[in-house]
């Protein structure tokens, strides 16, 4: 519920390549029904990332902006969730490269990036007047500059929603990336 989501980001560097198994789990105390929504993206041509300051859950609003700092030849991935109960992110201002409509166990997601710059706005629509929030991480490229070269998009795995009624889900979905991913950033909810 919208009480108790979160969302969550991780990035494993210099990931195994090819298909891969990613598993996430969430666990809660009692029997609430617990839900789990996520994608992984990867990308070439990546140095070192760092997270952004999050754009906390703000009050109920059907448009979500967040400013992320940046710098030319970086990428920046982001995602916003939100509490709706139907429907899906729209108008995303930036590259979408997956979206996951709300339902009544399930919470909007969208997923996305950018070419870096000085701040890079993201901004969306929600389906509904909604509490949302933002994540992102800043990847940096391989090379220093003034020869440095943008991280480049790889993949984007199928992501996975589940939902069950206990303390414990397990999710898991293949992420097929390729020779030269350098990093896999998993983004999702719960």
């Amino acid at each position: 519920t919208a009480s108790s989501s979160f969302s969550y980001v991780f990035v494993l560097a210099n990931p195994p390549t090819g298909s891969q198994t990613v598993t996430a789990i969430a666990t809660l105390s009692g029997s609430a029904t617990t839900d789990v929504e996520g994608t992984t993206v990867s990308y070439t041509g990546v140095n070192y990332y760092w997270g952004q300051p999050a754009a906390l859950p703000h009050a109920a609003a059907t448009s979500a902006s967040m400013s992320v700092s940046s710098a030319p030849n970086h990428k920046i991935v982001q995602s916003f969730y939100g509490s709706a109960t139907s429907g899906s992110w729209s108008a995303y201002n930036q590259n979408s490269l997956w979206t996951i409509a709300a339902t009544t166990n399930y919470l909007p997601m969208v997923v996305g990036d950018a070419s870096g710059a000085g701040t890079v706005t993201f901004s969306a629509t929600g389906p509904s007047s909604q509490i949302w929030g933002g994540l992102a991480i800043d990847l940096s490229p391989q090379v220093p500059s003034p020869n440095s070269v943008t991280p480049q998009y790889d993949a984007t795995g199928p992501g996975v929603r589940n939902s069950a009624t206990a303390a414990s889900l397990v999710s898991s979905w293949t992420h097929t990336s390729s020779p030269n991913a350098k990093a896999v950033v998993i983004m999702g909810s719960a």
